[in-house]
């Protein structure tokens, strides 16, 4: 290989290891009635069940009161508490990957008695991104049953006087990172116009006149019937994994992953952004995406049995449209480098350009041409798995900055 040739493949490998780091944190949010785990050695044994096959990053609680030291017992080997308040619990695994930047509570009534809520600004060094965390427990609607609270103004008047006192925190944090309130809303029965979920979206009203319209953006990512996950951004930034209803606990839990990349760019597709192995300006576009077959969503986290569709996007700088070149996919899992071949199948690659197979030889570069990765199911696969898609024009390859990232679960 010549000295230029080493040169291409140094700065490939350089790029692709800068870019290819996990950035999904999986977050999940249940009011556990932590008085059923107390002295229950069955629903023990089932929070456990359920926390272990979650395997989630980051862990958000309600209602852990008289249960809280059985919750520690099962969470404390693998997971750090970072802040306790009123029965609201926030949990982070253990590791070097995250690092505490703030903890925090507000206050928050129920009936003239305190429920305030828990805060954690959690630095993801994986993106170098910041999560902030609110975990809250509102208060039961008027509309919930009768006697709540004698004279309302509204029916969900202390749940807004609540929500008011944080909405400054969260618009502020979200202009420094991702904003998740993971909560029980207990927004049932709510009117239209009155919701907090409206609210925190800027489509609903606070007309108790208790704080100002938000302008925070925030979308509600999944829910149960009262317990939400929900952050600020646009949806794609979120994958809905998980809704489950044990026999115990209020409500049930739910579980989502967000992509903590520094932008609310949709991550179904990735930036499009370019570079080239010669060092030189590249106005190509290459993204990438992860759909569900079933309804054609885009997803950045799967269970390996969900039939997909992971394909790719090239659009060639104006420049190499209708000349010769190559396609070629870039797989990285599980530590090891893999292309895709000319035969569809997927060969093992040591970082050399010149061992580095074409999925399409010799064609005509095409203004758009889509390729294929993979349509099914993954079974087998499990972790993350990260692809570049990329075009070679003599010689030079051009290929996406970013990778398309996808977390596979059993």
């Amino acid at each position: 290989m010549t000295n230029k040739k080493r040169y291409y493949c140094l700065l490939f490998l350089v790029f692709i290891s800068q870019t290819a780091s996990a950035d999904t944190v999986k977050i999940l949010e249940w009011n556990i009635s932590g008085n059923e785990l107390l002295g229950n050695t069955t629903n023990q044994n089932a929070a456990t069940a359920i926390f272990d096959s979650e395997n989630a990053d980051v862990i958000a609680l309600q209602e852990t009161s008289r249960g809280s030291n059985e919750i520690a017992a099962i969470l404390s080997p693998n997971y750090t508490q970072v802040i306790a308040i009123d029965g609201q619990e926030i949990w982070v695994r253990n590791g070097s990957r995250f690092v505490i930047e703030s903890t925090g509570t507000w206050a928050g009534l129920c009936n003239n008695n305190s429920l305030d809520g828990a805060f954690a600004s959690i630095r993801d060094l994986n993106s170098n991104s910041s999560l902030h965390l609110y975990s809250a427990h509102f208060c039961i609607p008027d509309t919930f049953a009768g006697g709540v609270d004698t004279n309302p103004n509204v029916s969900n008047e202390d749940q807004q006087e609540h929500l008011c006192n944080v909405i400054d925190s969260m618009e502020a944090n979200a202009a420094t990172g991702t904003v998740v309130m993971a909560a029980d809303f207990n927004d049932i029965n709510i009117p239209v116009g009155e919701s907090l979920v409206s609210f925190l979206q800027s489509t609903g009203t606070l007309n108790g006149g208790f704080c100002i319209d938000s302008a925070i953006n925030m979308v509600d990512v999944v829910s149960t019937d009262v317990t939400h996950i929900m952050g600020t951004g646009g949806a794609g930034l979120y994958s809905s994994i998980a809704t489950g209803n044990p026999s115990f606990g209020q409500h049930g839990y739910v579980v989502a992953s967000v992509e903590l990349d520094g932008s609310e760019t949709d991550p179904e597709t990735n930036t499009g952004t370019t570079a080239a192995t010669d060092g030189g300006p590249s106005t190509a576009v290459i993204k990438g995406r992860v759909s569900l077959l079933a309804n054609g969503d885009g997803v950045i986290t799967v269970v390996d049995t969900d039939k997909v569709a992971i394909t790719g996007t090239i659009e060639p700088a104006q420049e190499h449209i209708g000349q010769v070149g190559n396609l070629y996919i870039i797989v990285f899992y599980q530590e090891q480098v893999f292309f895709r071949n000319d035969s569809g199948g997927f060969s093992s690659w040591n970082g050399e350009l010149g061992a580095l197979g074409p999925y399409r030889e010799d064609i005509i570069l095409e203004a758009n041409m889509e390729v294929e990765v993979i349509t099914g199911e993954l079974l087998g696969l499990f972790g993350s798995l990260e692809i570049y898609f990329a075009y070679s024009y003599q010689g030079v390859f051009y290929f996406n900055v970013s990778p398309l990232s996808i977390e596979i679960i059993s």
